[in-house]
């Protein structure tokens, strides 16, 4: 932990001495803080960032994240669908796509999380090597066909990690 209070410190520094308006740095002290545990201060990070660059989406996928960790769903996918409307080049879109079907796994809704997968093919054939996406998204569509097929047991296997996501987390 101590660790972690010398890295915000440091960055906290440089932000105020050195570039206070340096959008990247407001990044990495959000993501500081979400490693110490500090939720509220790592949004208001992500939000000075947001607002220094707002041609750049990582602060809104990562306040979108922070909505997730929340539990509030709708908000979550409401920012990610806004994201997703800038058509961002598939670098960029290829994280809110993964946001997404992430939720929509936790959600239980499968068939939008395969359509998900599907666009995150789409977006990752255009800078990912074919092994690569074949792992990470192929197999991914292939576990959300076996969860279709026992649709109970991947909704009760939702539902625990849903409630699993929820705060209070247990250190």
């Amino acid at each position: 932990e101590g660790d972690l209070d010398n890295a915000i410190a440091t960055i906290q520094r440089y932000i105020e001495e050195v570039q206070p308006e340096n959008a990247e740095a407001h990044m990495d002290l959000g993501n500081t803080y979400i490693q110490a545990g500090q939720f509220e201060q790592a949004r208001e990070a992500y939000e000075e960032a947001a607002f220094l660059d707002a041609t750049n989406p990582r602060a809104e996928i990562a306040l979108a994240g922070l909505l997730l960790r929340e539990g509030a769903y709708d908000q979550a996918l409401t920012a990610l669908e806004r994201i997703e409307a800038r058509n961002l080049p598939p670098r960029q879109l290829f994280p809110v796509l993964g946001m997404k079907q992430k939720l929509h796994l936790y959600l239980g809704e499968g068939e939008l999380g395969m359509e998900s997968l599907r666009q995150m093919s789409e977006a990752g054939s255009t800078f990912m090597p074919p092994f690569l996406q074949v792992f990470q998204i192929e197999n991914s569509l292939a576990i959300y066909q076996a969860m279709l097929s026992d649709k109970e047991g991947a909704l009760q296997m939702a539902a625990e990690t849903r409630a699993k996501l929820k705060p209070p987390f247990d250190g």
